[in-house]
């Protein structure tokens, strides 16, 4: 199961900020660079997700109804996992950030929240 994707890295934190990260020449978002900096935060989120779960996660289940099938599911990673996932690729992506900055601080309350949950 994928915990985020370059959509809702897009979504969460605007396309100007995620062209900024990912494109030296500013022209648009480079989704292998932003996939790289989500997978790595995926495998951060993992180390401390699988110490009490089993992976991968099966996700959660929420309607999603489909023509001859009105009680159909969709499985989505937690959403939780989804916004740790998508600030800790954030973080990835910056070179040099100062403690003080949001990124950062968003990325620390990340990694705390991981280790509440394990």
């Amino acid at each position: 199961m994928i915990y985020a994707t370059v959509q809702d890295m897009i979504d969460r934190f605007g396309e100007t900020e995620m062209i900024q990260l990912t494109d030296p020449d500013i022209a648009a978002v480079q989704a292998p660079k932003a996939e790289r900096a989500l997978d790595d935060a995926q495998a951060f989120a993992d180390s401390f997700v699988g110490r009490v779960y089993r992976l991968p996660l099966a996700g959660c289940s929420k309607p999603a109804p489909a023509p001859g099938n009105p009680l159909a599911v969709a499985y989505v990673a937690p959403p939780q996992l989804t916004r740790i996932t998508c600030d800790v690729a954030r973080y990835y992506l910056y070179d040099a950030l100062a403690p003080e900055n949001e990124v950062y601080l968003r990325y620390k309350a990340a990694e705390r929240e991981l280790q509440a949950l394990a």
